[in-house]
């Protein structure tokens, strides 16, 4: 009766003697040239030593060979090469051959190495989170072989000024997470990383009352819209020259002409604007969800404090954009000051204004029924 034996005897065991070799059958395994090379794969090949089966194949990602390391630990029986896939191309690897033979000594080859590909290693650079400018400047790495490219993985609404470029800008939503990834190509290989970016303030944000987006601003620790709000429906004077401080918010534009909305926001009297709040109330008023009606503190923190008129109005170096978009007069039933002055509430009586014609920045006791812009501040 023959018995066959396979396994980690492999060919020490004699079957017609039913005896174990115990001397032939070893020596040291030889590596020879990797073939069938891609950019994740190669094909590990091994001389064949006579009478022995059992071959052990371990790759490493660390030229110190640590357990740690292994991405790679498997057994083969009577086969004398195997493809390993799934590397990076960017990363040596380390590996060897062993066998156990027939003297139950184990018998390992010198160790190889490889780099399936010469592109650059990719770097995204920091995370950027919270980050109060926008656009955020990226800092992936200059490829010394190869060419970068910048994507999205995930985050909606974001743009690069230049996605070739490894110090590309990159403009997103205000309170969204952005994912990018950072990918160096070279001759059909790719090397990715990823890095994170959100904006706690500079970015658009989407009010979800009506989808409307408005531009935002960082200024004196404070996150602002950089537009003049423009919620609510539509009032003409000729119909009331009184808003509603509950229910439906309503708006007047400037000259009961509603494309000046559009441009230069809507125009709120001081209770409709508070909802119903009283005086010196921290409310949120007809802000967007998440921000408040400035208080005067908040104001004054920025002008005329620390910024010039200049700096202030539309397309000056703050981007707080201030537009002229004058004033609806109660006593008077007049618009008036267009294109002349910019009239924001707090939610106290007083207004702030801007003069584009005398530099003047100031603060003023207001009548509560003139309707004037407003501006709301991030909580």
């Amino acid at each position: 009766m023959q018995i066959y034996v396979v396994g980690a005897l492999d060919g020490c065991y004699n079957s017609n003697a039913k005896t174990v070799f115990t001397t032939g059958n070893k020596g040291t395994p030889v590596i020879l040239t990797e073939t069938n090379k891609t950019c994740t794969s190669f094909k590990a090949n091994w001389q064949a030593i006579s009478g022995i089966y059992d071959y052990r194949l371990q790759v490493f990602n660390n030229s110190r060979m640590a357990t740690r390391d292994l991405v790679l630990n498997t057994k083969f029986f009577n086969r004398y090469s195997i493809i390993v896939p799934g590397l990076d191309p960017v990363v040596r690897y380390y590996y060897t051959i062993s066998i156990v033979g027939c003297d139950g000594v184990t018998y390992t080859s010198a160790v190889k190495d490889i780099l399936l590909s010469n592109v650059t290693k990719s770097n995204a650079g920091i995370d950027q989170i919270n980050t109060n400018s926008s656009p955020a400047t990226l800092n992936g790495n200059q490829p010394i072989n190869g060419t970068g490219v910048w994507s999205i993985k995930s985050g909606a609404g974001g743009s690069f000024s230049n996605a070739n470029l490894r110090n590309s800008t990159f403009t997103g939503s205000t309170g969204i997470l952005y994912t990018l990834v950072w990918t160096i190509s070279y001759n059909g290989c790719v090397s990715t990383d990823e890095m994170q970016v959100s904006f706690g303030c500079g970015g658009p944000i989407t009010d979800s009352r009506d989808n409307k987006v408005y531009k935002t601003v960082y200024l004196s620790n404070l996150c602002w819209l950089a537009e003049n709000l423009d919620y609510g429906t539509y009032l003409s004077t000729s119909t009331s020259t009184t808003q509603p401080s509950t229910g439906s918010v309503f708006k007047y534009c400037y000259d009961n002409n509603q494309s000046n909305c559009s441009t230069y926001g809507g125009l709120y009297q001081w209770d409709n604007l508070m909802r119903g709040s009283t005086i010196y109330t921290s409310t949120q008023g007809i802000c967007p969800n998440g921000w408040h009606v400035p208080t005067e503190t908040e104001f004054a923190s920025i002008w005329p404090n620390n910024y010039t008129q200049a700096a202030l109005l539309d397309g000056g170096s703050s981007k707080f954009n201030a537009k002229l978009g004058g004033q609806y007069n109660w006593g008077l039933n007049q618009f008036l000051y267009f294109n002349s002055w910019a009239y924001f509430y707090t939610n106290g009586y007083w207004y702030n204004d801007i003069s584009s014609t005398t530099g003047q920045v100031g603060k003023y006791n207001q009548d509560k029924r003139n309707a004037i812009s407003v501006r709301c501040v991030k909580n």
